[in-house]
């Protein structure tokens, strides 16, 4: 996948031991419209020393390394002072472990198992932080007088519905927002393409706005969302990109939808994405089954399939994956089996490739 003006950059600090893990997190973060370049990190001397090498948006973190862990990374960020999102995207994290480790500073945790969520976790998480550096922005150029900074007008109204005397819950949600800059573009100078002549079409300048984005998430029941976010063009007052997801979780079973659309400065859609993912384990069963595809409804072209079976034991765990991953550079068709023992680690990783599936 090669960046374009379309397509933004995210730089990635991986904290993560296993490379087969690092390339999943890094196509499920792809999935989500990224172009990532990623810098995996296994020990406290490597992320010092790679943080200190450039500018980065984001750190995604294994729990438990064999010489490092994400508590010691979350502490590094905070001694040098590096205020980016810090997501925990684990394997084996307790729920009270991952709740410290939010109150002291991570963003949010993402199993390793379901990986559909981390796309969506890490636009919320780049969005909220991109605000909090925006409007830190705004008071430090306020309060130096400086002539250069930056606003974001922003409008979001939450509605609450009663559910008995304990107090109330969110059933809906609204935003509106676009930034503003009154020194450099935000959006870059472009050209369109006249796909009818394969030329370059009209020139675009630049704009000191951002795109205009309307965002509603509703809650009709606390266990199913319903997000839909429409993105405009700031030059051309064309779409820019639309989703809409649906989800539901109870459990150990989740069902989610999702429906992405972009679009060329024309207004023309370049790609449209639908992803389905589920997992089923009934009851208070040992297995859970697992289920991932994206298909490009716009190119007719199935992107990935991804299908898990899990068995928890008492003291081990166990599991089958078959993978069809058809994106390039990365095409892939393989499988895995693994089990693992409860305090020893992994105890079988058998992973090949698979010269026939589903072709």
């Amino acid at each position: 996948m090669s960046p374009d003006i379309m397509t933004p950059v995210l730089h990635i600090v991986l904290i993560e031991d296993n490379p087969d893990d690092a390339l999943l997190i890094t196509r499920a973060v792809e999935h989500a419209g990224y172009v990532v370049q990623a810098q995996r990190v296994q020990t406290a001397e490597e992320l010092r020393d790679t943080l200190a090498q450039g500018t980065w948006d984001l750190v995604l973190a294994d729990y438990s390394l064999p010489h490092f862990s994400a508590t010691e990374g979350l502490a590094i960020l905070k001694e040098i002072g590096l205020d980016v999102p810090f997501i925990i995207v684990s394997g084996c994290i307790g729920e009270e472990v991952a709740v410290q480790l939010i109150k002291d500073g991570a963003a949010g945790y993402v199993m390793k198992d379901h990986l559909s969520l981390l796309g969506p976790a890490v636009q919320r998480e780049l969005r909220d932080a991109g605000e909090r550096h925006r409007k830190r922005d705004v008071e430090r150029s306020l309060a130096e007088s400086e002539e250069r900074y930056r606003v974001l007008v922003e409008s979001q109204t939450d509605l609450l519905v009663k559910t008995g005397p304990a107090g109330s819950r969110e059933v809906a949600s609204f935003e509106i927002s676009q930034p503003y800059s009154l020194s450099d573009p935000l959006t870059p100078a472009r050209t369109t393409f006249d796909s009818a002549t394969s030329q370059p079409g009209q020139p675009l300048p630049a704009s000191l706005k951002g795109p205009l984005d309307l965002w509603l998430r509703v809650l009709p029941v606390p266990t199913a969302t319903l997000d839909t976010r429409v993105d405009f063009d700031p030059v051309t007052h064309n779409l820019q990109s639309t989703s809409l997801s649906g989800g539901y979780s109870k459990g150990a079973n989740a069902l989610n939808l999702t429906w992405y659309s972009s679009y060329d400065p024309t207004g023309q859609v370049t790609s449209s994405q639908t992803r389905l993912f589920f997992g089923l384990a009934p009851g208070n069963s040992h297995w859970r089954l697992e289920s991932q595809i994206s298909y490009d409804v716009h190119q007719h072209q199935l992107l990935e399939q991804r299908y898990v079976f899990r068995w928890r034991g008492s003291c081990w765990n166990a599991m089958f994956e078959l993978h069809d991953y058809r994106i390039q550079p990365y095409k892939t068709r393989d499988y895995r089996i693994s089990i693992d023992l409860t305090g020893l680690g992994t105890f079988l990783d058998i992973k090949g490739a698979l010269n026939s599936f589903a072709q």
